[in-house]
């Protein structure tokens, strides 16, 4: 599911109001670094597919759900870090992921692999 994003091909549509926002305290001299993690969503028929992060340099995937079933996210790690998850009707995770990948959380993938631990539970309790 991980694609290729680049300045030509933005991620996060609806952040576009965060960016103006940065943009503007800059122009005023505030010196803001834009630092939010990028996030989109799209509904598609009767699936919603959910995205945060940025998938590029990851070295491992771990999947939790089912895909057979619809209901199913991939987390992306360059090493323990938890970089993105690409999910399909699996809303709690999109919403754990974006504090944890903001966090920069590191992930234990034992954890990760069960789908029935909480995303926020699968962190590495070392972090």
């Amino acid at each position: 599911m991980a694609a290729a994003v680049g300045a030509d091909h933005p991620l996060d549509p609806s952040g576009a109001f965060e960016q103006a926002k940065t943009a503007a305290l800059n122009l005023l001299d505030r010196q803001v670094t834009h630092d939010r993690v990028p996030w989109f969503w799209s509904d598609q028929f009767d699936s919603k597919l959910l995205i945060v992060g940025l998938s590029q340099d990851y070295d491992s995937q771990v999947l939790r759900g089912d895909p057979a079933a619809r209901s199913f996210s991939v987390c992306y790690l360059k090493g323990r870090e938890l970089l993105a998850v690409e999910a399909v009707n699996h809303s709690k995770d999109y919403m754990a992921a974006r504090k944890l990948i903001a966090e920069r959380a590191l992930m234990n993938p034992e954890r990760l692999g069960d789908g029935e631990v909480a995303l926020k539970e699968a962190v590495f309790a070392g972090t």
